[in-house]
């Protein structure tokens, strides 16, 4: 079954679903991973509708350091939260507690009420316009993983392994940003909604297409397979991705205004310079590039050291070259991903090379005549 990445609704939300979209925020507020347009977008989540508040409030209480809630006010604005709320929930949850804790919760949730009491109660109908609605979400894949992603609009994420994609959907844009790894973005047709992908310092905006990005060492590679890629520098980049929505806004525009245009069966490697490097890719060469979405791996004649790299992106046992002689051997041949014994047993009676398992992380290779 495809995993369909769901969006949540303002209305017919079960109460299991609002406890564990609460249980997830209070997750992330507690590990200090929420950026400042997330504390908005939480804001905004817990005005929605009261069982919300009660709902994070209710997964506050399972904490074993109940004093994350006295520092809840300072976090972010909480102007928009109707003190009677939270303090309904803290309450209810007093009962639970020992009465030691009851005595460190009742100091937490004064401070909380205390700090919501001196600020005004302004609707969030007021604050957010439906159009202006923002959705956040992150698709991940583990090593050796890949894994397809439906989207509610139609468009499906495809990652490599150990890859991560954030999402910042809204009425107005869809905004991707790949966060390390390799992704291929099918995108569906919408003209108000324009698809932006950022990528390190470029801003990729697709124009009815398909493409794949991979996150290299130094580089961005852009391969496109259908239809055609506006490529920009992101003009905010003393902003980190996480702080800063300005890259939405500017790059929202007039799509016939992108500064560069990767076409079908081309590619473009992305770096610190302001023009792109495209050139034309060969039908077998856009197969080899995009045969992880098979579960394979396909060598033209690369060294044997670029191979292991590409083959140590799937496998937690990393191949290590310790003899130099053999790194520039060229490969060639089509790989399943996950079959590592595979690899080794071709390397040793065909090339000659010896693998040896030092740690359960670590395979050494070398030439047989130095094998250890």
């Amino acid at each position: 079954m495809p995993d369909i990445i769901p969006f949540p609704k303002a209305k017919g939300e079960s109460l299991r679903s609002i406890r564990a979209e609460a249980a997830r925020w209070f997750a992330r507020l507690e590990a200090g991973q929420l950026s400042r347009t997330e504390h908005t977008s939480l804001q905004v989540w817990l005005n929605k509708d009261p069982r919300h508040a009660k709902a994070f409030y209710d997964a506050a209480k399972l904490t074993d350091d109940l004093a994350v809630l006295g520092v809840l006010a300072p976090l972010f604005p909480l102007q928009g939260i109707r003190p009677s709320f939270v303090k309904r929930a803290l309450e209810r949850a007093s009962g639970l507690w020992s009465e030691s804790r009851t005595k460190i919760a009742t100091g937490c949730a004064a401070a909380v009420v205390a700090s919501l009491l001196v600020l005004p109660f302004v609707d969030v109908t007021d604050q957010v316009k439906p159009s202006e609605s923002i959705v956040l979400s992150s698709l991940t894949t583990e090593m050796g993983e890949s894994r397809d992603f439906h989207l509610e609009d139609g468009s499906v994420v495809k990652l490599n392994s150990r890859s991560r994609v954030d999402l910042r959907y809204s009425d107005d844009s869809r905004a991707l940003i790949l966060q390390y790894g390799e992704a291929q973005f099918d995108v569906a047709p919408d003209a108000s909604r324009p698809f932006l992908v950022r990528a390190r310092e470029h801003v990729l905006r697709a124009i009815g297409t398909a493409f794949n990005v991979r996150l290299n060492d130094e580089s961005v590679e852009l391969t496109v397979t259908h239809g055609i890629v506006g490529v920009d520098k992101v003009a905010d980049t003393a902003s980190s991705v996480e702080s800063s929505d300005q890259w939405i806004i500017a790059a929202s525009g007039d799509p016939k205004a992108s500064g560069n245009r990767v076409s079908a069966g081309e590619q473009a490697e992305l770096g610190l310079q302001d023009v792109p490097s495209i050139a034309p890719v060969l039908p077998d060469q856009m197969a080899a590039k995009l045969a992880w979405q098979q579960g394979e791996i396909v060598f033209q004649g690369e060294s044997l050291q670029e191979a292991i790299a590409e083959v140590n992106r799937y496998n937690a046992q990393q191949l290590v070259i310790i003899d130099d002689r053999i790194k520039a051997i060229p490969i060639g041949g089509r790989f399943k991903t996950g079959e590592l014994a595979t690899l080794l047993d071709i390397l040793e009676h065909g090339f000659g090379i010896a693998a040896t398992s030092v740690t359960p992380s670590k395979i050494e290779l070398a030439a047989k005549d130095i094998e250890q």
